[in-house]
């Protein structure tokens, strides 16, 4: 079984690839508005290889945001969050990694167990339900 940080740093290549062949759904420098869908395919991944990941929809910053309001996904394993995403907001790692009970900046809102593409219907044009079969077609590439 490969570690979680492997599969998430494997999660972001995808995520890099999606982004080049889908630059205008947000910011591709940072992975802007693709949190939805890297999250997505850090938590297949992690399912693949024998995880019981949770895909998390929350939001960054929450004094700026409401704490019902969704802008951002991640996922979380044993207490710990994984974001392939956060360079969005000037993290310089590709793969932040920290405690799930750190709520400073990162507040968990919804929690899946099992989720579905429709399940997350409400990300617009950044929802892996749009993108489902391109997606499942890049991760059995990879």
């Amino acid at each position: 079984m490969n570690s979680i940080k492997t599969i998430a740093r494997k999660a972001r290549k995808i995520t890099e690839q999606f982004d080049e062949q889908h630059p205008f759904i947000g910011e591709p420098k940072g992975l802007g508005c693709y949190c939805a869908i890297g999250s997505w395919i850090l938590f297949q991944l992690a399912r693949k290889e024998g995880y019981a990941p949770e895909f998390i929809e929350g939001t960054y910053l929450p004094e700026t945001f409401h704490k019902d309001e969704l802008n951002h996904c991640w996922i979380e394993l044993d207490g710990i969050a994984y974001d392939i995403t956060a360079t969005q907001f000037g993290f310089s790692r590709k793969v932040m990694i920290r405690r799930a009970s750190n709520r400073k900046q990162f507040v968990a809102v919804n929690k899946y167990k099992n989720i579905n593409g429709f399940t997350l219907k409400d990300w617009n044009e950044q929802s892996p339900g749009r993108y489902m079969t391109e997606i499942q077609e890049m991760l059995q590439e990879n």
